[in-house]
């Protein structure tokens, strides 16, 4: 229970209720009532606080004050419908009160109608243009509807108010990036910096802007000021050394995540990173160590559990974990990034089917990717359908019209069926990059069929370029 002043908090909760279990009426000010409904939104309290701006209705008819409280207590509840009916009693008494506008601006973007919620803020922002938060708000719709540009100028003018406040800074740099204009966003953060030195976040992004370019000295520069500033700021921790890391100083990366560790509350994801860069180490026993340690810790983060994956499949460690553990992952998965690992290691591995249902499943979902593609076609050639084989095939070139490999198996699968003519016609094509006869690439296809990794047969078609 939150922390209030006996003297001026409670004495006021305990008169109120007293007054309710003796279901009688007593005088409160508008503030008194304000201060209860706080208390029991302080609380979680909800229905209490609906009580309180019932009874403030009730005494002061008059007012907008409770209808909006009401309004504001209902949204917070996700009850929309009602919060909807409140504000309209509150509008028939003042129309253009700021909090109803704002309220009705809020409703309509949650909801996801951000142009009427465009409409409420602009309206407001007209009426009270030193509103920040509604200015705020409004940039923050804007940028819903991609409308960058408009957004840009408002939290341009914020910012300058108001230097260190980082969810302004947050959305600008999100706005420059959308608009690809990460030079102006650095020219930006440069000058926010200059008159705020001391700012940890506005170094932080100037970092995470620096390493967008590339520029990774001046990236790992504006980390190590950030951290300088506030030591126990975790964020640019992990930045930095991720840019070690992408910059192949893994040893250096390990000392920053380990002072992570000493820092972050939250420690799987450091036993994560530490356990990737073992593993680019090849330091497999300490990899595997911190990678379980971040699983213990933490079972619904796929992305531990895919760095997982990975290690016992590079490791040929225990198969029946390895599945178990890709068995989770796939419960996890929500984006399919998941399911394209665990369709790769299992086809590798000879899990046809399973491999099968899973590439099914992804190009269904339209998550092309080359390689499941290269094993999908191979089992369909094993099982004798290579008229569906060709049928994929036809479509992934039109998908990939510039990639040899699809191509290769492309003119091999024509060849072997006789279709020469159909098959010339794309071994041109393959020629204006790398020319093969016949014979070699019926023999690159019979290395392709007899492969367990597609990633080893890409890297063998390579090297014959």
């Amino acid at each position: 229970m939150p922390d209030f002043e006996f003297d001026e908090t409670t004495d006021l909760v305990m008169r109120f209720e007293k007054m309710m279990a003796e279901d009688r009426e007593e005088f409160f000010d508008t503030e008194e009532l304000e201060i209860i409904i706080d208390y029991y939104f302080a609380s979680e309290e909800f229905r209490k606080a609906l009580a309180v701006a019932d009874y403030g209705i009730r005494i002061y008819p008059g007012l907008p004050d409770f209808y909006i409280r009401k309004a504001q207590l209902y949204l917070d509840q996700s009850r929309i419908d009602e919060s909807r009916k409140m504000l309209k009693e509150a509008q028939k008494i003042a129309p253009e009160n700021p909090d109803v506008l704002y309220l009705q601006a809020d409703i309509h973007s949650k909801t996801r109608n951000h142009h009427l919620a465009i409409q409420y803020l602009k309206k407001l922002v007209s009426l009270y243009p030193e509103d920040t938060d509604a200015l705020s708000f409004l940039a923050a719709e804007l940028m819903e509807i991609k409308n960058y540009y408009t957004a840009i100028e408002i939290l341009k003018n914020l910012l300058e108010e108001n230097p260190e406040d980082p969810f302004l800074l947050h959305n600008l740099i999100t706005c420059f990036e959308e608009t690809h204009k990460t030079d102006e966003a650095i020219e930006l953060l440069t000058k926010v910096i200059d008159l705020s030195p001391y700012n940890e976040v506005a170094w932080h992004n100037l970092g995470n802007l620096y390493l967008k370019k590339g520029n990774f000295e001046k990236a790992i520069w504006a980390y190590e000021y950030a951290i300088l500033i506030d030591e126990n700021y975790i964020a640019p921790y992990y930045d930095l050394g991720y840019t070690y890391e992408i910059t192949g100083n893994y040893q250096k990366a390990i000392e920053i995540y380990n002072e992570a560790l000493g820092i972050d509350i939250f420690t799987s994801h450091s036993y994560m990173c530490l356990g990737r860069c073992y593993e680019a180490l090849h330091q497999f026993k300490k990899a595997l160590f911190y990678l379980e340690k971040a699983y213990e810790e933490d079972r619904t983060n796929p992305d531990i559990l895919a760095s997982l994956v990975r290690l016992y499949d590079l490791t040929g460690k225990d198969e029946n974990v390895l599945i178990d553990y890709i068995t989770r992952l796939l419960e996890l998965d929500t984006d399919f990034s998941g399911t394209l690992l665990a369709a790769r290691i299992l086809f590798k591995r000879g899990y046809f089917q399973d491999g099968m249902e899973l590439a099914t499943d992804l190009l269904e979902n339209h998550q092309i990717d080359k390689e499941i593609i290269l094993y999908y076609i191979k089992v369909l050639v094993t099982e004798g359908e290579v008229k569906s084989a060709l049928r994929i095939l036809k479509v992934a070139v039109e998908l990939y019209r510039d990639d040899l490999h699809l191509r290769i198996i492309l003119a091999s699968l024509y060849t072997l069926q006789g279709n020469f003519y159909t098959a010339t016609t794309h071994i041109k094509k393959i020629n204006k990059i790398r020319t093969f006869d016949s014979e070699d690439l019926i023999h690159i296809f019979s290395r392709y069929m007899e492969t367990d990794d597609m990633s080893e047969w890409i890297e063998y078609v390579n090297y014959q370029l």
